[in-house]
C-alpha cells in the first residue's frame, strides 16, 4: 500500500508537467482576450489546457501514459502499464471553471481470473486561474491556481475500504521568466474519509486519512528550427507526508500502530513536443522513494541512500499522449 500511496501521492504532482493530461485535470480559465498571436511559448505552455478560448467555454481531454518500471518482472505488482484519462472542464465565470476526468488503468500482467482493466476514482473540480502581468526586469507573468476537488469511489480499491469519499484543496504558484522559463511551487492536501478506520481483513491495517505534498517545478519552453510547435524540457522534485487512522489496538504491529506521518520524496525529469495545439506528446523519468524502509531511515548512511534511490522497483520510464478540443 505504502507503494501505491507513494506513486500516488508524488506523480498525481510529479506528472502535472504543463503538457500531461494531470494537469489538464487542473486547468482553467483567463478571458480570450489574455491570449494573443505575440504570446511567448511560456505563455502557450501556460495556457494551452484552458477553456474559455477560441470562442468555446469548454476544452475536452484524452490521454494515454505508458509506464514501466527500469527493470520489469512477469509480475502483476511490478509490469509494464497503461493509464488512461478522458474529461473535460468549462468556463463558469471568467477566472472560474469546473471540470469532471473518468481515468483507468490498465496491467499487462494480471492475475488469472482478474481483469487487467481497472476503473480508478472520479475527480470532479472547482479551479481559479487567473494570469497577473508584472514586466519587470526578467519577470513576465505571474500565474495563480487554486483548486478543490473531490473524488469519488468508483476504483475497486476504494470501494473495498468503504471510502465515502475524498477532498482535496491545492494551490500552484509560478512565475515566468525570460520568457520562455517558468518556475513554481505547488501545495496540496488530501483527506479521505472512510466508513471504517481499519480496513477489511486480518492484516488490513489502518485506512489513510492524510495525504499532502509540497514541491516545486522548471520548466523551458523553446522552438527547434523546421519543426512545428514547440518543446519543452524540464523537472520537478516534491515532498508528500502520508497519515492514516488512528488504531484502538494497545499492541504494537505494522498493520495496526500508524498514528504517524509517513514521509516520501519524488522526482522527475521529461521533454514534451506539442507540434500542434490540439495535442502534447511526453516523455521522462520519475523516481519515488519513502524515508524509510523497514524501519531504516533514507539518508542514514551513504548506502543506505545509493541503494533506495537506485531500487528498481521505484524507478519509472514513461511515455504520455495528451489529446484536446
Amino acid at each position: 500500500m505504502m507503494k501505491r500511496t507513494i506513486l500516488l501521492a508524488s506523480l498525481g504532482l510529479l506528472l502535472s508537467a504543463p503538457g500531461s493530461l494531470a494537469a489538464a485535470e487542473e486547468a482553467t480559465v483567463p478571458s480570450e482576450e489574455q491570449v494573443t498571436p505575440s504570446a511567448t511559448k511560456g505563455d502557450q505552455r501556460q495556457l494551452q489546457n484552458i477553456p474559455g478560448q477560441g470562442g468555446r467555454s469548454f476544452k475536452l481531454f484524452a490521454g494515454s501514459e505508458l509506464r514501466t518500471p527500469v527493470v520489469v518482472d512477469r509480475d502483476p505488482a511490478n509490469d509494464i502499464g497503461m493509464d488512461w484519462s478522458v474529461g473535460g472542464s468549462a468556463e463558469i465565470v471568467p477566472g472560474l471553471s469546473g471540470s469532471v476526468f473518468l481515468p483507468w488503468s490498465q496491467r499487462f500482467t494480471a492475475e488469472e481470473g482478474d481483469s487487467p482493466l481497472r476503473l480508478r476514482d472520479m475527480r470532479l473540480g472547482l479551479t481559479w486561474f487567473m494570469p497577473f502581468g508584472i514586466d519587470k526586469g526578467p519577470v513576465g507573468n505571474l500565474y495563480t491556481r487554486q483548486s478543490l476537488a473531490v473524488f469519488l469511489p468508483v476504483s475497486r480499491e476504494s470501494r473495498a475500504r468503504d471510502m465515502r469519499f475524498a477532498l482535496q484543496a491545492s494551490t500552484r504558484e509560478s512565475v515566468q521568466l525570460f520568457s520562455n522559463l517558468t518556475f513554481g511551487g505547488s501545495f496540496s492536501a488530501r483527506y479521505f474519509n472512510h466508513a471504517f478506520a481499519q480496513q477489511a481483513g486480518l492484516h488490513g491495517g489502518m485506512n489513510t486519512l492524510w495525504v499532502n505534498s509540497l514541491g516545486w517545478f522548471l520548466d523551458y519552453s523553446f522552438e527547434v528550427p523546421l519543426m512545428p510547435g514547440y518543446f519543452s524540457v524540464g523537472g520537478t522534485r516534491d515532498f508528500s507526508w502520508q497519515r492514516k487512522y488512528n488504531s484502538q489496538e494497545t499492541f504494537e504491529s505494522a498493520s495496526s500502530s500508524e498514528g504517524f506521518w509517513k514521509q516520501s520524496f519524488g522526482a522527475m525529469a521529461y521533454l514534451d513536443y506539442t507540434p500542434a495545439p490540439f495535442v502534447t506528446v511526453s516523455m521522462g523519468y520519475d523516481h519515488g522513494v519513502g524515508f524509510l524502509k523497514n524501519g531504516i531511515p533514507l539518508f542514514e548512511s551513504l548506502d543506505t541512500l545509493w541503494s533506495r534511490s537506485f531500487d528498481r522497483d521505484r524507478n519509472h520510464l514513461f511515455l504520455n499522449v495528451t489529446g484536446r478540443y
